[in-house]
């Protein structure tokens, strides 16, 4: 039997699987070393306190995004690539 180790999708910690830890039952699989970074992105456990597979933080409920969605989707607004923002960033630089 072996340990895997999460990092916590907030602060950024790791942290093994086998202590207390909190996570997402979603789609997004999220995970966090404590309960306070789970709260931070919007961790809720569902009507039933004591059913903690019904748990969603705002990631799943749309109310936050990730900097690479919002990313594409400005990527995509302004019809740039990647690589072009990259090139015009680049530039900024010298």
């Amino acid at each position: 039997m072996s340990v895997d180790f999460y990092a916590c999708d907030n602060c950024g910690k790791t942290f093994p699987d086998c202590g207390r830890y909190y996570t997402c039952n979603c789609d997004c699989g999220r995970h966090w070393c404590s309960l306070e970074c789970a709260e931070e992105e919007g961790y809720e456990i569902g009507e039933d306190k004591d059913e903690e597979d019904n748990t969603t933080c705002s990631f799943c409920r749309n109310e936050s995004f990730e900097d690479c969605e919002l990313l594409k989707f400005l990527l995509k607004k302004y019809k740039l690539t990647y690589t072009q923002v990259e090139k015009q960033y680049r530039e900024t630089l010298k």
